[in-house]
């Protein structure tokens, strides 16, 4: 089949590339019908509306933390003055960067992957990508019309391992570090990175979190308001992490914490007053161990795929790590699901590889397949949903753990990230 296929590799390469780009746009003109102006949505959203009252930007109109913003602070106090800094361009100027940028990301994320996985000048990267790539773009096309950041998140950390694999360890760190700022998700790697010895790459992204998480707020803000601006952003972070506090909130979630509590019949027309304080505490408690036992696995996890496998085990590493926040993250919403993409292109890899027995092809694919039909399908009731959500990542980190994903033919020379 795949000799068959080989025939006609270029106009499959140039299809599957017009194919991803195509998809690319569509999402943009969504975004562009949906809001006629970016930059207005997200000044109606109280959640990237902030502004201070002392150091550099004191002259801008903001309550004193003593009287809370009008919303929670659902960003760290860095990525404010970032967005304050947005929200300060043209509006024409802003629109159209925001735009380009989710135009080109997803295809750039897509060369790093095949760059990271060792199939540059492998003659199946498009098919592969494509088929990657669709699996994801439900989530990808959430993430444009939410306005959000996970396929920045994604560019960053993939470009953070390119620079890794050819040993410029101090801008992985840098870029690694300014992945962070943007979401929390990539905190992970800095440890991963200390495991695994690349010890001036951890220090220089850590050298940059305190940069920007310390140091650049109290120059900017002065450090008394930019610690109580962090002590709400944590305030608000141990809050949402509460089951009572999937009842409350009114975003499209399908996290396991409001699916647990639906089926314990929660709602969100009675609030929190839809199940009694013993039932909620029981709840808060069932969850902690959840998240306790959900940690080891993935910790299992990180450490198996390095002595089960061969190769590409940094990789697939980082790809467990992305998506591991998913079932305990008290937030979740499909748009986070953009960061399943490495693992879905490292699964699809399989089906191209030669010398692979049929039925680890199966196996390979039959993940990403099962996650693309269950994007499609939008009648599921919510509490299934946040199960599905949680039951597919751990389906994705086994494959991972246990699929041999990686053969030296595929390689064809090219270096992969180990």
């Amino acid at each position: 089949m795949l000799d068959t296929i080989k025939k006609y590799l270029p106009i499959i390469n140039m299809v599957c590339i017009l194919a991803i780009l195509g998809a690319s746009v569509v999402g943009v003109l969504n975004l562009i019908n949906s809001n006629n102006n970016t930059l207005t949505a997200l000044n109606g959203d109280t959640v990237w509306s902030i502004s201070f009252s002392s150091g550099i930007l004191g002259n801008m109109e903001y309550p004193k933390v003593t009287d809370k913003p009008t919303g929670p602070i659902g960003y760290p106090v860095p990525m404010l003055l970032a967005l304050q800094v947005i929200k300060a361009l043209p509006e024409s100027v802003f629109s159209i960067s925001f735009e380009i940028v989710y135009l080109i990301l997803p295809i750039l994320c897509l060369c790093l992957l095949q760059r990271l996985a060792g199939m540059k000048k492998n003659p199946y990267r498009w098919i592969v990508a494509f088929f990657a790539f669709f699996v994801a773009w439900d989530y990808i096309q959430f993430d444009i019309r939410a306005l959000n950041l996970n396929i920045i998140l994604l560019f960053l950390v993939l470009l953070s391992l390119d620079l890794l694999r050819r040993d410029k360890e101090i801008l992985a760190g840098v870029v690694l570090g300014i992945s962070v700022v943007v979401k929390l998700y990539s905190l992970f790697l800095i440890p991963l990175w200390l495991y695994r010895k690349r010890y001036k790459a951890a220090i220089t992204a850590a050298v940059v979190l305190v940069a920007t998480f310390i140091l650049l707020p109290g120059v900017v803000l002065g450090f008394s308001e930019a610690f109580y601006l962090t002590l709400d952003w944590l305030a608000a972070i141990k809050t949402t992490s509460t089951a009572q506090a999937s009842q409350l909130m009114v975003c499209y979630l399908v996290s396991f914490n409001r699916a647990i509590t639906a089926l314990f019949g929660a709602n969100q027309a009675g609030g929190i007053g839809s199940l009694p304080q013993e039932t909620w505490d029981a709840l808060n408690t069932g969850l902690m161990l959840f998240k306790v036992l959900w940690v080891g696995i993935v910790l299992a996890a990180v450490y198996g795929v390095q002595k089960i496998q061969q190769n590409g085990t940094h990789l697939r590493q980082v790809a467990i790590l992305l998506i591991a926040p998913i079932p305990i993250s008290p937030l979740l919403q499909p748009h986070h699901m953009v960061l399943i993409l490495p693992s879905a292109f490292i699964l699809c890899r399989v089906v191209v590889m030669p010398k692979v027995a049929a039925i680890i092809r199966v196996l390979a694919a039959l993940t990403p397949a099962v996650i693309f039909v269950f994007s499609q399908i939008v009648q599921i009731p919510e509490p299934v949903r946040g199960l599905l959500f949680a039951s597919l990542t751990f389906l994705l980190i086994c494959s991972l753990v246990f699929l041999p994903l990686n053969s030296p033919d595929i390689l064809h020379n090219d270096e992969e990230l180990v």
